[in-house]
């Protein structure tokens, strides 16, 4: 028996469920307000679609192809929700012919929308241009010279500008506060103040580009996106020498080389797999399964380093609404505070308070747990910004921030475990 068009299914899995509701309908397998449902929830999407669509036009750089793509989805977005709306005004008279005549145009409108998807990510492959090979000056760089081109507004700049700069703050605020392994603690102690001031400049010259936003002149952008450029390498110069002193780990997504030590991918964000065994510690098992995502671990930090990730990376896809990232969110972040009221539980037992030895280990321990919890909090507060306002241009940062506490409160697991040793 020839199948229906009508209940062909398309490249749209969205789509799909609404063709396969209405058939269930048309059986009477399915009642009204279940039906009624399905075309509602496809029509959130197509909001929720139309608003994640809107921010990329605003906060990216588009070529005329891209533009005029663009529109066509516009166009798409509208004629679904022309669609919906007549096959849901057949709850009024009840005639099929509203349903059959909606499901078509819907059917009709994904497809130009897929179309001109896949026309700009083509468009968007074919005008990648590699400025700088470290990857987040490269992005600054992409975005800095659309700026100038007029392909792209100084909104979208500076926010890419300052996020960046913040993430050069953070580290530069913190870097004396790093603990080393072994194998690192010469190269930072003949090269530290180096990358120190190598850090500084890079600061100065993103101050520098930020002058545009004072006068409009775009020569504050060339002159300090190529100074800036020239920090940027240089450190990752220091980075491609540190990878030599010990082994490293390519990412599963990018294939950038990282620190075996790493959680997440320095250029794309990704999390890694724990590998080996953290000195003075536990071996930690770590497994990656065929999507990339961590699966088992031994290691309690690791579990909350794993959701965390988890839930940026389905709200980056899509997966999940930002209203339902940020529940989740917030379930974590009351963890984190209430560890952090707990802080003063952790105490130095009472007799080793007179051995100075034992004291100096604890002060550092403390330090580094309550930094840890703060740069955790700190930046577990940043992703809820990015979920609340539904834009993931500065999730990334915000998710190296989280893990660099987690590092420090990992380090001072280990050097307790050590303390209970001796």
């Amino acid at each position: 028996m020839t199948q229906d068009p009508l209940f062909e299914l398309t490249r749209s899995p969205q789509l799909n469920v609404l063709i396969n509701r209405t058939k269930e309908f048309y059986e009477n397998t399915i009642t009204d307000a279940e039906f009624k449902e399905s075309i509602k929830t496809l029509n959130s999407f197509r909001r929720e679609f139309r608003s994640f669509l809107r921010e990329q036009i605003k906060f990216n750089a588009m070529t005329s192809t891209m533009k005029q793509q663009t529109e066509i989805i516009e166009q798409s977005l509208e004629k679904i929700r022309e669609g919906l709306e007549e096959m849901y005004s057949y709850f009024n008279d009840r005639k099929q012919e509203h349903i059959d005549s909606g499901l078509t145009k819907c059917k009709s409108a994904f497809e130009k929308l897929h179309d001109s998807i896949e026309s700009i990510q083509k468009e968007e492959k074919d005008t990648q241009k590699t400025y700088s090979k470290a990857p987040l000056q490269n992005e600054l760089m992409r975005i800095g010279y659309a700026l100038i081109d007029g392909k792209v507004s100084p909104d979208a700049f500076k926010i890419k500008l300052d996020s960046l700069k913040n993430s050069l703050r953070m580290y530069y605020g913190y870097f004396d506060k790093i603990v080393p392994q072994p194998s690192e603690t010469e190269f930072f102690k003949e090269n530290g103040s180096i990358i120190k001031s190598c850090v500084r400049d890079y600061i100065k010259a993103l101050e520098e580009v930020g002058i545009f936003f004072k006068d409009l002149n775009t020569e504050h952008i060339k002159v300090g996106l190529q100074k800036s450029n020239e920090a940027a390498e240089k450190l990752m110069d220091f980075q491609n020498r540190l990878n030599e002193l010990k082994s490293v780990k390519n990412c599963f997504r990018c294939g950038t080389k990282n620190l075996a030590s790493a959680k997440i991918c320095s250029s794309c964000g990704a999390t890694l797999p724990v590998i080996g065994e953290e000195e003075g510690g536990e071996n930690i098992d770590v497994r990656v399964d065929e999507d990339n995502n961590i699966n088992n671990t031994n290691h309690v930090q690791t579990e909350l380093t794993k959701k965390v990730s988890d839930l940026v990376a389905d709200f980056k896809s899509r997966k999940i609404s930002s209203s339902e990232a940020k529940k989740n969110l917030n379930q974590i972040i009351d963890s984190v505070v209430q560890t952090k009221k707990d802080k003063d539980k952790f105490k130095l037992p009472s007799d080793l308070n007179e051995d100075n030895e034992y004291t100096s280990i604890f002060n550092k321990m403390e330090n580094l747990m309550i930094s840890g919890l703060n740069e955790m909090e700190d930046g577990l507060r940043k992703i809820e910004s990015c979920f609340e306002i539904e834009d993931d241009s500065q999730i990334d940062f915000a998710l190296e921030q989280f893990f660099f506490g987690a590092d420090n409160l990992s380090k001072v697991v280990v050097m307790s475990e050590s303390l209970k040793d001796s």
